[in-house]
């Protein structure tokens, strides 16, 4: 049977990380597990103070220096050495919420797919905070598409996150990191039920492009 590792990678999101690991506890699997990612360098106290009241999570404490690939890598790292049986890994970032239905469906779609080495998920985003005015100017400027619902370049904007547990298989990229050493891929429909929702507010946006353009 396939076995699923949800991997959060996070820092200082205290209310998307209060929202996603109850989500996710709600539709798993009792046999899957989730395994979240401190960053102790740079992250909040307040985010490690909750991690450490919940229940039925690996925590791991890491420090973030300026390497998004390393980060990440260290989770492969410790599945591989500690949980060999975790045969997939579902990679969803701290300010990310997985349809229920996405995380229903994981399992028979693993389960038809026996080959499948990387599948990609469709992201929905939204960017809010601002004006209309100031939305729309910043939107335009970084040569995004945005559709009558709010989400911005849907459909398109397609992310490698659903991974099989193999040694061969890295996050690769300093910033804007990818998944390398897959062979297999697939793509899931390009569905809102099959979608990781991605809602930012402006000012974040903008700091973290900041923090993009320094590394």
């Amino acid at each position: 049977m396939n076995k699923i590792s949800y991997c959060i990678t996070c820092c200082q999101e205290i209310i998307e990380i209060q929202k996603l690991i109850p989500h996710i506890q709600r539709f798993k699997r009792e046999c899957d597990e989730i395994i979240v990612e401190f960053d102790e360098k740079n992250g909040s106290d307040e985010v490690r103070e909750y991690l450490e009241t919940i229940e039925n999570i690996t925590l791991i404490r890491a420090n973030f220096d300026n390497d998004f690939a390393s980060f990440k890598n260290k989770l492969f790292d410790y599945i591989n050495r500690y949980h060999p049986d975790i045969t997939h890994t579902f990679w969803i970032d701290a300010d990310e919420l997985p349809h229920h239905l996405l995380l229903s469906y994981l399992p028979d779609i693993l389960d038809g797919n026996p080959d499948v080495d990387l599948f990609w998920v469709p992201r929905i985003n939204t960017l809010t905070g601002a004006s209309a005015e100031e939305l729309d100017y910043y939107i335009q400027s970084q040569g995004w598409t945005i559709n009558d619902k709010g989400w911005i370049n849907w459909p398109g904007d397609m992310q490698g996150r659903l991974v099989k547990n193999k040694l061969s298989i890295r996050w690769n990229g300093v910033v804007h990191e990818t998944i390398q050493g897959a062979e297999i891929y697939s793509a899931l429909p390009q569905e809102e039920y099959l979608a990781l929702y991605h809602p930012k507010q402006l000012s974040k946006q903008i700091k973290q492009n900041e923090l993009y353009n320094k590394i």
